[in-house]
């Protein structure tokens, strides 16, 4: 039996409203927004555990999972159909406490020689189901609305408010995703053929029964005759995949938030920018936590996939992307602070010239009014205030020349 899965994730950066109360079931109708849907279709959501973790968190649970009726599965089936000869066995949407949205695909392959084209048939999936996402969206939107989860205020599917028109991606293209094929011994023969075909490595892990190899995106199970480990072990590729999304995702939003600087200047404002740059810290930091309350196979599982996956390189590029981004926006404010204080001492030079003003003015009078001096006895109050002016212009000048030098 030959089994292919496709596993997405969105950053979708919400989090649950609260953490110890399970929420109230959620019946969502996906008729409601696209008509390739029938009025019995339905999505039942449940709270769920990832069934990696040694023990919860915070939260009461892992995540929120969304499963079709069956009418629903039966439609979803003809939504995603690139052949005759594969089925959809089974559909999942996932909104996990860790602030991402996952969704997860299994097809069943009835013609075992589709396996050595499961790279291009994935693609075909993917492209299928990339038409699902404003069903996607509005589920997000209904959960939120029912107070079971809270969308962040600066997000919508990782992309900052403030950087939507900058990106070069739309929010459905947001997404990260890694394809499985699942060979169970009896089409051993086939299995052998695929590693060839897509340079699998030949030293793969064994892990419960099952042999893993990993490619690029690309990840090949050999070996069981049970059943395959869509509940455990593709909860370990969606953690995976969170750490993926955080730093790719990441990389865009600095990389835009440079150009953007580079064009607009100090009409971006710093705290967005540092916001992004706490959150992005935050979200990673939240995702290494979670490794380590992870069973122990389930965390060799998932640093196999991140030493395939060049995820410390990744991470690597992610914290160059953010220093470079933390270099620019110290810039702004360095220059912002500049200006204020060059314009608090135009201030307080203007009040100090009217101050010394005064006093030099207050002088001459005193003198004239006195009679002190021969010359005020020619000279006018006019004359006076003609004097005052040249002398407070004349040391604004020395200032000035004494500034430039």
């Amino acid at each position: 039996m030959i089994h292919y899965a496709e596993n997405r994730v969105y950053p979708l950066y919400s989090s649950m409203t609260d953490s110890q109360v399970l929420p109230e079931e959620i019946q969502f109708q996906p008729n409601q927004i696209d008509p390739r849907f029938s009025a019995g279709a339905r999505f039942r959501m449940t709270p769920s555990k990832l069934d990696t973790t040694l023990f919860l968190l915070k939260s009461a649970f892992d995540c929120l999972k969304f499963e079709p009726n069956q009418k629903a599965l039966s439609e979803l089936g003809k939504i995603l159909h690139v052949d005759n000869e594969i089925e959809l066995m089974d559909f999942s949407i996932k909104i996990l406490s860790l602030g991402f949205l996952s969704v997860t695909s299994v097809h069943r392959f009835n013609n075992i020689q589709l396996a050595m084209d499961f790279e291009e048939i994935g693609l075909k999936i993917m492209e299928k189901t990339d038409s699902l996402f404003k069903m996607i969206e509005t589920l997000v939107d209904e959960t939120a609305s029912s107070g079971v989860i809270k969308k962040s205020k600066n997000y919508h599917f990782g992309i900052p408010d403030f950087l939507e028109d900058d990106l070069a991606y739309a929010y459905d293209d947001n997404c990260y995703f890694n394809q499985h094929l699942f060979i169970d011994h009896k089409d051993q023969s086939i299995a052998e053929k695929v590693m060839v075909k897509f340079n699998f490595p030949q030293n793969g892990i064994y892990i419960d029964g099952w042999n893993f190899f990993s490619g690029w995106s690309l990840y090949l199970w050999t070996g069981n005759d049970g059943p395959i480990p869509d509940t455990d072990f593709m909860g370990c590729d969606t953690i995976h995949l969170c750490t993926t999304a955080t730093c790719s995702n990441s990389i865009s939003c600095y990389t835009e938030s440079l150009r953007a600087i580079s064009e607009r200047g100090e009409s971006i404002k710093p705290e967005q920018i540092r916001d992004i740059i706490n959150h992005d810290n935050y979200t990673l930091q939240r995702i290494h936590l979670y490794n380590h309350m992870i069973k122990e196979n389930h965390f060799l599982l998932v640093e196999y996939q991140n030493n395939s996956a060049h995820t410390t390189e990744r991470i690597g590029t992610f914290r160059e992307a953010m220093n470079a981004v933390i270099v620019a926006v110290e810039g702004i404010e360095s220059e912002k602070n500049r200006k204020i204080g060059t314009f608090i001492e135009i201030i307080l030079f203007v009040f100090s010239s009217i101050g010394l003003y005064s006093v030099i003015f207050e002088i001459i009078r005193f003198l004239y009014d006195k009679e002190l001096v021969t010359i005020f006895n020619i000279v006018t109050t006019k004359d006076i205030f003609y004097i005052s002016t040249f002398v407070i212009l004349s040391l604004i000048y020395l200032i000035i020349a004494k500034k430039r030098e």
